[in-house]
């Protein structure tokens, strides 16, 4: 990893209904990493970067965070 780029992971499971803006600012409150370059995301249906998009482009990144209210 060259560089210091980060991203992060976020999932909402089957049959919850989890505000995505609201699981982000949540990420950052958590992190308190105002870095963070590119978010991921499974669960929602307008939010396309999945869990393996994030597996293609780990090189990318220097620092990974994944937040979930329940298991994966």
């Amino acid at each position: 990893m060259s560089n210091d780029a980060r991203a992060a992971y976020i999932y909402c499971p089957p049959g919850k209904d989890y505000d995505y803006a609201q699981m982000v600012d949540m990420l950052y409150l958590k992190t308190g990493d105002s870095t963070i370059a590119e978010v991921y995301s499974d669960g929602w249906t307008d939010e396309p970067a999945s869990l393996d998009e994030l597996i293609g482009d780990l090189p990318k990144y220097s620092k990974v965070y994944l937040m979930t209210l329940e298991g994966l």
